[in-house]
């Protein structure tokens, strides 16, 4: 304001008076009148209190103010009203007025922010309009256009921004104007936001409606914090307060995400009993909470009482439907509702067909979850990745090496990065299908994208490997994952360590087995996610280093009471791998049962 009035100063020197005179423009007496009436952010009346009765600032401990106080911004952290492109308002410099917001007077900057239909567009007006000097001349309905426009495109920010601004002007904020700001922080995922925003109205003495709350619990239920949800549609009631449908609704919603089904059913009778008939997204939110709690049973019987209530149902309620269906390995009920939802002219899209092929990969059609995906295909319809990786899992359960293959190729064809699932699912498959040699290339390519293999992966490989007589190649495939730095885990060593024994090579299934007691030793001795090695434990030669007809472990620093001789000597399995690793103690001076590792630990018990 005292940026206006220098700039209008400098702009009219001689015609100072005027603008006292000025008093009576349209707008600048109810702004006026705002400002000692209304309580700004560091001046808040208690609820209740008459409007203008001089109640101390709420900063300074007021007596007699009950409940929370004000916050000084409705954001968590104080910053400057920006403009759509980012650039604060406070940090424009006085010539920022350009000649289009100074000959565009702020109603028909709000015009242009109603009929605007980019992006780009509501971002210029809005900056334009934070800059204006008129500003204060609009309305109270103008100011609501503008927080729910700032708000439209994620902008939860600036609408609160805003917010900010008409309180530090004196301007009286109503409910429209926290309801607008309430949607804005429902739209960014921003929950924490909506529910301090929904506090602060009754500290500002502005009563919430449904409205406000519907937004409020629609924000839990998008952020995932569905008990938050409930309460505050328990709390709407408890002042009073009817839930309507929008409510039930948001509700419902919530407990479908949090996989609440049970909770989600209750709210659909309660809404019923409350005289709401529920609608199509009442009725999609409750069938996609059976499809997470794995009720496949009562989410078809929820699509069946929708269609007979009169409800039409959409592309959601049936992919939903579906989706319950595949977890459940009902593939046959899963084509037939994509039959049902033709008939009814529905298109399925890349979500039915995801749902569908997940539903034939589940139950072993391997066949029919091929067919889905040429058909998706025909129908113009694009596979993602989640696509590929059912098609590809359907091909490993049923052993099609050759099929995963061509999938592999395909998915790389169409621009489609193959995430560890995709290499997994083909490396397992070829495993399973005499193709061992484009299996185990296809695994150090995985390894060298520095992409993780799966144990279970890893595990089908090795017996591959065991059946070739290859168990040299198990070896390969460790080495590369430490000299990639991938995670190793014990179970890996303990499945090459079997192939190596199987194949003849004790020594090296022993020195296998020394790798898997450290990795035990390193994953009980480290917090989750930390890699460093703990005192007394060294890191051991790499793999590499590894030779036929000598044992080579780790130094003796690399044992401790919980990694016992007995121990490794009991899971070699066979009495020569056995004497083997005895003689590597024996020769790294490392004492027998009732001696010492590392000069302090003793091992106790027997031999």
């Amino acid at each position: 304001q005292q940026q206006q009035q220098q700039q209008q100063q400098q702009q009219h020197p001689r015609h100072e008076g005027a603008h006292s005179r000025s008093a009576g423009a349209p707008g600048s007496t109810d702004h006026r009148k705002s400002r000692s009436a209304v309580a700004s952010p560091s001046r808040t009346s208690p609820p209740g209190a008459r409007k203008g009765s001089g109640a101390r600032p709420a900063t300074e401990g007021a007596a007699g103010v009950s409940g929370p106080r004000p916050s000084k911004s409705f954001l968590s952290s104080t910053s400057s009203l920006t403009g759509g492109d980012g650039s604060s308002a406070s940090s424009a410099s006085a010539s920022s007025s350009s000649s289009s917001s100074s000959t565009s007077t702020p109603d028909e900057l709000v015009r242009r922010l109603k009929n605007s239909r980019s992006r780009h567009e509501r971002q210029r007006a809005l900056a334009e309009l934070s800059t204006s000097p008129s500003r204060s001349q609009l309305s109270a309905h103008a100011y609501t256009v503008v927080i729910a426009t700032a708000g439209r495109d994620n902008g939860w920010r600036d609408a609160l921004r805003w917010l900010d601004l008409m309180r530090e002007e004196g301007r009286e904020l109503d409910v429209f104007h926290f309801s607008a700001g309430i949607n804005a922080c429902a739209k960014g995922r921003q929950w924490e936001q909506a529910v301090h925003l929904l506090n602060q109205m009754s500290v500002v003495g502005v009563r919430p409606d449904c409205v406000c709350y519907n937004g409020a619990i629609s924000a839990c239920a998008r952020g995932g914090r569905w008990e938050r949800a409930l309460d505050l549609l328990n709390e709407m009631q408890t002042k009073g307060l009817q839930p309507n449908m929008i409510s039930y609704s948001a509700a419902i919603s919530a407990c479908s995400k949090g996989g609440c089904w049970e909770r989600a059913l209750q709210l659909l009778q309660e809404m019923r009993d409350a005289g709401h008939s529920p609608n199509v997204i009442s009725y999609s939110a409750a069938i996609s909470a059976c499809d997470k709690g794995g009720q496949w049973e009562r989410a078809l019987m929820l699509l069946d009482e929708m269609i007979k209530s009169g409800l039409t149902a959409d592309v959601v309620s049936y992919n939903a439907a579906i989706s319950a269906c595949a977890k459940g390995k009902q593939w046959s009920s899963a084509l037939s509702l994509m039959q049902q939802m033709r008939r009814e002219d529905l298109s399925p899209n890349v979500i039915t067909y995801n749902a569908a092929i997940g539903a034939c990969e589940r139950a072993g059609q391997w066949e029919r979850a091929l067919m889905l995906l040429e058909e998706m295909r025909a129908n113009q319809q694009r596979p993602d990745v989640i696509s590929y990786n059912s098609a590809l899992s359907a091909c490993d359960r049923a052993g099609q090496g050759s099929r995963a293959m061509s999938l592999l190729q395909e998915m790389r064809r169409s621009g489609i990065a193959p995430e560890p699932a995709s290499f997994c699912s083909t490396i397992s498959a070829l495993s399973k299908s005499d193709g061992l040699a484009s299996a185990l290339q296809l695994c150090h390519e995985m390894i060298g994208l520095r992409m993780e293999p799966s144990l279970a992966m890893l595990t089908v490989l090795f017996q591959a490997c065991l059946k070739e007589n290859q168990w040299h190649s198990t070896m390969g495939v460790l080495s590369k994952l430490e000299r990639q730095s991938l995670r190793i885990e014990p179970d890996m060593y303990m499945a090459a360590a079997e192939v190596c024994e199987q194949c003849g090579q004790f020594q090296q299934a022993a020195a296998l087995q020394a790798r898997a007691a450290r990795a035990r030793l390193l994953d009980a001795s480290q917090p989750q996610g930390k890699s460093s090695e703990p005192p007394g434990v060294s890191r051991p030669l790499p793999l590499d280093e590894l030779r036929l007809g000598s044992v080579i472990i780790s130094p003796t620093s690399s044992l401790n009471s919980t990694g016992s001789f007995a121990d490794m000597t009991t899971r070699t399995m066979h009495p020569d791998g056995a004497g083997s690793l005895m003689s590597a103690f024996v020769d790294r001076s490392i004492g027998s049962a009732g001696g010492s590792i590392g000069g302090g630990s003793s091992i106790g018990g027997g031999s």
